[in-house]
């Protein structure tokens, strides 16, 4: 039998896979198409063998949620003009009443200031260079977790190794 329907959760590539990693190791299982991009999955399982709510279970165990159709995305259309009109009317405040031209950089730090103040400049931009380099450091380097075996106490600290 062929299955097709919709997963809702996932956000990336490693999503996609994990979800079919998890699917095809299971008995009964012919064959798992899983696209992230458009929710959409295909499995190709022998009914004999295994059901669907089995399959749906198991995907539901990883975090994600099984829809029989595709929903709308029009909650999140409308939050998004919501937030985007939100940030549009912020930042014609903030220009109108002059608060942006405090922001330029000739005027946060001058020949003027102390150490002490540069030195709170500086931390503050530290934070993003801590966010920014620590994110993308932490997305390429976390250990992928195997099916079928626990992760180590202390595994994300393990030096990776990628080819």
């Amino acid at each position: 039998m062929v299955k097709s329907f919709y997963i809702n959760g996932m956000t990336c590539i490693n999503c996609q896979n994990r979800i079919e990693d998890r699917i095809k190791n299971l008995s009964g299982v012919e064959e798992v198409h899983v696209n992230f991009r458009s929710g959409a999955a295909q499995i190709r399982f022998d009914e004999k063998k295994i059901s669907f709510m089995r399959i749906e279970k198991e995907i539901e165990k990883l975090g994600y949620k099984v829809l029989s159709e595709r929903k709308a995305g029009r909650k999140n259309g409308i939050k998004a003009i919501c937030l985007l009109t939100a940030i549009i009317a912020l930042y014609i405040l903030l220009q109108q009443f002059g608060i942006l031209n405090l922001l330029v950089p000739s005027r946060l730090a001058d020949s003027s200031m102390g150490y002490g103040m540069l030195f709170v400049i500086g931390l503050l931009t530290s934070i993003h260079c801590v966010a920014m380099c620590g994110g993308i450091h932490l997305s390429q380097c976390l250990p992928k977790k195997r099916i079928g075996r626990k992760r180590e106490k202390g595994s994300c600290f393990s030096p990776v190794h990628t080819l």
